[in-house]
């Protein structure tokens, strides 16, 4: 998991699309049931459909949780916050007034969104879910990481077998969302430790050669940068595990900082 900078999605909303979504949010505020609610959403679903290819693009077309691309293959978008039921709470109606909300939107996989997450959306024990759309948000102390929130995607740790595990000791709060985080998302799905073992023995594969072209006295920053560029780049699928591989290789071979000054 990266931090996905959203800032800019505001200015990147089609012509029309907010105004679209503003008469859903009055339709379903009028609404005079939690069923016609469910209707009127379903009835307008194609609507965050719309912004998919936008929310794509701010991650280079990788999934929010996983880091994953999914070529060939169909994509999400997800509620952050479940639009029609929360998995934690029977009597909870969804958070239906953030179901047009493009804040509430997390470009994702299949895997974390339609097997994992779904409609889960655990607090804090103690927490109490807001139900209401005038509620305060802030209220709620949420144990999944929001990969649009800078410093959660730091609460994870990856080891060299490709899994993610927490970067807090065990006890802690951090370590609790952590946690929760891989097992909801399903982060340790033996496809995604495979793709990302892959990455480190590529790696491996290519040191040897890196270390001897960054041995030579003649060798200038400017022809090593490029050739851990595709471990560090926000573009990779997995980048987050590539940047935590190389910081380890780093440690031992202290001369790759040449590759990044």
């Amino acid at each position: 998991m990266r931090y996905i900078d959203t800032s800019s999605l505001k200015d990147k909303l089609p012509t029309g699309w907010q105004e679209k979504a503003d008469d859903v949010l009055t339709q379903l505020k009028a609404a005079a049931s939690p069923d016609e609610r469910k209707k009127i959403i379903n009835r307008n679903k194609t609507l965050w459909g719309e912004l998919k290819e936008t929310l794509k693009e701010l991650s280079h077309g990788k999934c929010w949780y996983t880091e994953s691309k999914n070529d060939g293959s169909y994509d999400d978008v997800d509620h952050f916050r479940p639009k029609s039921k929360v998995h934690e709470n029977s009597d909870h109606p969804g958070y239906w007034w953030l179901a047009f909300d493009y804040k509430n939107y997390r470009f994702s996989c299949k895997v974390s969104n339609t097997s994992g997450k779904r409609d889960h959306f655990p607090l804090q024990d103690g927490c109490t879910h807001v139900t209401a759309s005038d509620s305060n948000l802030d209220t709620e102390i949420f144990l999944l990481l929001d990969p649009t929130i800078e410093d959660d995607p730091k609460l994870l740790a990856y080891r060299e077998d490709g899994s993610v595990i927490p970067n807090f000791a065990e006890g802690t709060f951090e370590y609790k969302r952590a946690t929760t985080t891989i097992e909801q998302l399903e982060l340790n799905r033996k496809s995604f430790c495979d793709s990302r073992k892959g990455i480190l023995q590529k790696l491996e594969s290519a040191l040897p050669a890196i270390l001897f072209l960054v041995s030579s006295p003649e060798t200038s920053p400017e022809i090593c940068r490029p050739l851990l560029q595709e471990y560090l780049s926000g573009e990779e699928p997995y980048s987050a595990f590539s940047a935590s591989m190389l910081s380890k290789k780093i440690k031992i071979y202290p001369e790759l900082k040449l590759c990044l000054s």
